[in-house]
């Protein structure tokens, strides 16, 4: 039987076993080495599109190496991100840096007038720290002391040269701070500004004329690099002692009083004169309250006149007697407003005697026939006087027209024509020993 299966080695006709070739490798081609970063990339028909972000980078083939690598580098959105140190690990800033950010946080925090609880609000020390993990945030401690005296010293150095040389007029003002405590503030008045010099606790020192003459004394030596023309004072009895004390020692300067606080005593001195003018002042301001102290009341009537475009009520302040004109001139504007509201049909209904009482006597000022004819005569008397005032509350104005302005004043008030029936009674004692009346205007 034939067999069809080939031969062995062993059966081979030459008897010898023949040796077994390994395939050679294909031969290198000459050139530069490929760059790696052809692997990341798929290439056909000149596409080249990274095989991360499947996106095409360049159509031109193998060539331009480096956009390919400027593409793994900047701009594939699969690339491995190493972030900076600087991102987890923020720099802490130098403590040079930080005192330079104290004093500009402390004059932006003076200039705006900040309450100095507010440097500890919580979101304005999470708002900083976004910019850097340092505290960098002054204290409340630090803005009240080291750093005010810090900016006072260089602000008040540098008015000094601004000033130098300069005619001024010093100023006092006697005041009481929240804690009771009685202060006396110093400034400098110039042609075109105000400047706040220095602030003094009296202490338990007794406000007599030689202790303030002597304060005064103390402060004119320290304004050696300028020129004090004159030392404008309160009006007090008590500070007219102490003109007429520094006049003597210093007769090349002024002292005197404040002509915006003596129109003021002026005000008050009409208004105590003239028995009309003070029960209208009474009258109105009774009537002021009357509706102030109502905050429904209040309300409607703001409404209504604010629909008309009227201002509101002023109530007279009890030391600014200026303020009296104010008030007449609201009470004139809105008359008919409140002659509308008290003559309403519940007006006059209260729940007790008092309040009935007060309705009574708002109703009976408003509707009374001679009410507006009075309040245009006061307003025609005290208009010549608050022209002066809002002249004079300005620092420009010379004080060669206070001489001006009480000349001024006898000719305008002759040229009203007031009634004698307007005047105080021939009775009345005219040398009262009031402060106020006694007071020289000059």
């Amino acid at each position: 039987m034939i067999s069809l299966s080939p031969p062995s080695p062993s059966s081979s006709t030459s008897g010898s076993q023949q040796p077994v070739v390994d395939p050679q490798p294909p031969v290198r081609r000459g050139g530069r080495p490929q760059d790696p970063i052809w692997d990341e990339v798929l290439v056909e028909d000149g596409i080249v599109s990274c095989l991360k972000c499947v996106k095409i980078i360049h159509t031109s083939g193998k060539g331009h190496v480096e956009r390919v690598r400027y593409h793994f580098d900047k701009k594939c959105s699969k690339r491995l991100k190493t972030p900076l140190v600087t991102s987890v690990f923020r720099p802490a800033m130098t403590p040079a840096k930080v005192c330079e950010f104290h004093k500009l946080f402390a004059m932006w925090f003076y200039s705006t007038g900040m309450a100095f609880n507010k440097a500890a609000h919580h979101t304005l020390a999470a708002a900083l720290r976004l910019l850097t993990l340092s505290d960098i945030v002054p204290t409340r401690q630090q803005l009240a002391g080291d750093l005010l005296n810090v900016w006072y010293d260089d602000f008040r150095s540098k008015m000094m040269l601004k000033i130098a040389d300069r005619r001024c007029t010093g100023v006092t003002d006697t005041w009481t701070d929240i804690n009771g405590k009685a202060v006396i503030n110093y400034g400098l008045v110039f042609e075109d500004m105000t400047v706040f010099f220095e602030s003094v606790y009296s202490g338990s020192d007794l406000h007599d004329a030689p202790y303030l003459a002597s304060d005064i004394e103390r402060v004119m030596a320290k304004l050696s690099f300028v020129m004090v023309a004159a030392v404008v004072t309160d009006n007090t009895a008590t500070n007219q002692l102490v003109w007429s004390k520094l006049q003597q020692k210093h007769p090349t300067i002024f002292f005197h009083g404040c002509i915006s606080h003596a129109l003021h005593l002026t005000v008050k001195d009409l208004v105590q004169r003239l028995p009309w003018l003070g029960k209208l002042e009474e009258n109105c301001r009774k009537l002021v309250r009357f509706f102030k102290k109502n905050q429904q009341r209040w309300y409607e009537l703001k409404q209504l006149q604010h629909m008309e475009g009227k201002p509101a009520l002023v109530l007279p302040a009890d030391t600014r007697w200026g303020t009296i004109e104010r008030c007449f001139a609201s009470v004139h504007q809105s008359e008919k407003i409140l002659h509308a509201f008290v003559t309403l049909r519940d007006f006059l209904r209260g729940r007790n005697k008092e309040k009935k009482a007060k309705r009574r006597h708002t109703y009976d000022t408003v509707v009374a026939k001679d009410f507006v004819k009075q309040l245009e005569k006061a307003l025609t008397s005290l208009s010549v006087l608050s022209a002066f005032q809002k002249a004079f509350e300005k620092d420009t104005k010379p004080p060669s027209d206070v001489y001006r302005m009480f000349l001024e004043l006898s000719v305008q008030y002759n040229a009203l024509s007031i009634p004698i029936s307007d005047h105080a009674d021939a009775s009345e004692d005219e040398d009262s020993s009031n402060e106020d009346s006694d007071f020289e205007y000059y």
